[in-house]
């Protein structure tokens, strides 16, 4: 992600900054900060890899309990945008404290943790809101969506699906979900992010749950269990056989791949962060992400 040139003259003045979604640093959701619109005065540029990525400023909104805290913001998404006609919607981090340049020139908070961690549209004063990345989920599609149970931690709700897309194929394992709750825990889309895979919503013809997910409360418990590691999970599937299979997955942790004459009625348990040191430790199948707007 880079700016355009047009963005100096902003440095000094109020920006517009729209709050897409906001937690805490602890990950809860933070229900006391304002999801509508709060002013900010950028004060500085920065550039990460000779590149201008973001900006430093302070909220300027008297009513706002934020009025005077610090916020450094970073882009999300591929291209070259700006404040006026070509919005992005960018990673936000406010802090009571001035942030200070980190040795790449990249500004982090000091002192104490930031307060708060989300992503917002950042725009000048009077432009409207930047479009849907993707398609909305209408009519049939999202009957059968919404029929799909689904997992997580509270902070996101997920899908896990197989597919059949227009063209006859089918796709197992797909996660098909909002483009913002998405945005705000992985901060880049599918599309721009090589250790990813996506479909597209347009391609989608019908949905169903997921022959290869966990069962749904054994799924939440290792949503609620958290990471084994920074940006993975470990954790030991028991069957009603009394084997075990120990697996190994990114932080999406729903699907895996089930031995020969198993599936999701054969779970009985989970065990999270169990299995690091097991000899035939499995890794977790690929998927796709389909996202839709809405």
């Amino acid at each position: 992600m880079a700016f355009d040139e047009s963005v100096h003259r902003f440095v000094n003045e109020l920006l517009e900054v729209r709050p897409v979604s906001l937690c805490s640093w602890d990950g809860n959701v933070t229900e006391a900060l304002p999801l509508g619109t709060f002013q900010l005065r950028l004060l500085r540029l920065w550039s990460a890899m000779s590149t201008l990525s973001g900006g430093v400023g302070r909220v300027e909104s008297p009513d706002s309990h934020i009025n005077g805290f610090w916020l450094v913001f970073s882009g999300t998404s591929s291209g070259t945008f700006n404040f006026t006609d070509r919005l992005t919607r960018y990673q936000i981090r406010v802090s009571a404290q001035e942030p200070v340049d980190n040795h790449t020139g990249i500004p982090i908070a000091s002192g104490a943790m930031p307060m708060v961690g989300g992503f917002a549209q950042i725009a000048a004063a009077g432009m409207g809101p930047i479009p849907a990345r993707y398609s909305a989920v209408s009519g049939e599609l999202r009957v059968q969506l919404e029929a799909i149970p689904t997992s997580g931690d509270g902070l996101v709700a997920f899908r896990p699906c197989d597919v059949i897309l227009k063209d006859g194929r089918r796709v197992d394992r797909v996660y098909v979900m909002p483009e913002e709750p998405y945005i705000m825990i992985w901060g880049v889309w599918p599309e721009d992010d090589k250790g990813k895979k996506a479909i597209r919503i347009d391609d989608v013809a019908t949905v169903e749950d997921s022959c290869h997910r966990l069962p749904v409360r054994l799924a939440n418990k290792l949503y609620t269990a958290g990471e084994s590691g920074m940006g993975y999970a470990i954790f030991t599937v028991v069957f009603d056989d009394g084997s075990r299979l120990a697996v190994q997955t990114g932080n999406a942790i729903d699907f895996i791949d089930y031995p020969a004459g198993k599936g999701p009625r054969n779970v009985v348990d989970v065990l999270p962060h169990v299995g690091r040191d097991a000899p035939d430790l499995h890794r977790g199948p690929e998927y796709h992400w389909c996202l839709y707007s809405g």
